[in-house]
């Protein structure tokens, strides 16, 4: 399967398990539209949605000859092989991992789900908000304490369903247009990744992402390089801090114009940069936060924390749960 930009072919190496289609095309092909037409290097999309990459999907990977790019969505829980990135000449993925953001290793916000890529160029979805923030979404991670937080400003929204795009969930339109009314959204923890697709729906609508910090990092610095969204360290404070916004018109008015002015230039440098490294000309990139990918590369730290957030941690929650019976029959 192939996906046509303006001036690509982007090679798809695995089937999308949700509705027989690529959720996020909209996406791959606007941050890609300015990759150089002349060049004859192939990109080349793997993705999964299990917790690995299918046999066939990584035969793909693995046959795949000469020089090219590889682009790979998905891995959300560090549980992709990734051997074969050293095959590739760039690799650009999605789901910040420290330990991968060696020489020739990128990675991309996750994006946006298809429907959400907004086709106002005015000003208007920025301002004139009827709503004080919005949430759309399934219950998990940190979410509810988020809502416990968010819920006393008042002048909220949500619909709450069941999960990943389930039956109850509302349609990209119906939740744009929401958006474009809406001031603020939190955007809580995906299934185990600060990031997540709400971010850049909400700024593609003119809503402002509201964010904590992860273990008390900027995580999205790593993703949006030096950004202007709202990032807190616990729900609480970020509440706090969106209602005393509201209060002063002022102050709202002067962030979405930031917010806004910041965005328009971020999906540009993006766009050049993609291409920038495509091109082999890496040192023309315009954007901070592929530098502080490389800088978390080398802090023991940062590399520390990552490591046990999505390798640890969740093998330790594992075995709680398999010794949970047995500990409840002991009597402990």
């Amino acid at each position: 399967m192939t996906i046509s930009t303006n001036s690509k072919q982007l090679n798809w190496l695995s089937e999308n398990e949700v509705d027989g289609t690529l959720c996020d095309q909209d996406y791959i092909c606007d941050v890609f539209s300015l990759a150089d037409a002349t060049s004859e290097i192939p990109i080349n999309i793997c993705f999964g949605n299990h917790l690995r990459l299918d046999d066939e999907c990584q035969k793909r990977v693995y046959d795949l000859e000469g020089d090219y790019v590889l682009l790979h969505l998905s891995d959300e829980r560090f549980e992709h092989d990734t051997d074969y990135y050293a095959r590739a000449k760039v690799v650009f993925r999605t789901y910040f991992d420290p330990s991968k953001s060696s020489r020739g290793v990128y990675t991309l916000p996750v994006g946006y789900v298809d429907g959400f890529r907004s086709k106002l160029e005015t000003d208007e979805k920025w301002f004139n908000k009827k709503c004080i923030w919005s949430f759309f979404g399934a219950i998990k991670s940190d979410r509810q304490r988020m809502l416990n937080a968010f819920r006393p400003i008042g002048n909220g929204f949500e619909h709450i369903v069941k999960g990943w795009m389930t039956d109850d969930a509302l349609s990209p339109e119906r939740v744009g247009q929401q958006y474009r009314s809406t001031a603020f959204v939190p955007c809580s923890m995906g299934n185990i990744s600060p990031d997540c697709y709400r971010a850049m729906e909400a700024l593609e609508h003119g809503a402002i992402p509201v964010f904590i910090k992860f273990y008390g990092i900027d995580y999205f610095k790593f993703i949006y390089g030096d950004h202007p969204l709202v990032t807190c360290d616990s729900w609480p404070e970020a509440a706090n801090h969106v209602a005393a916004i509201m209060n002063d018109p002022k102050k709202l008015k002067a962030k979405q114009i930031e917010v806004r002015d910041w965005y328009g230039t971020f999906k540009a440098d993006l766009r050049h940069d993609i291409n920038a490294i495509i091109s082999g000309n890496p040192q023309a990139v315009r954007g901070r936060q592929f530098q502080y990918q490389s800088e978390a590369n080398q802090s023991r730290k940062i590399r520390s924390i990552f490591w046990w957030h999505f390798v640890a941690r969740p093998k330790l929650l594992k075995l709680g749960r398999l010794f949970r019976p047995l500990t409840a029959r002991l009597g402990f």
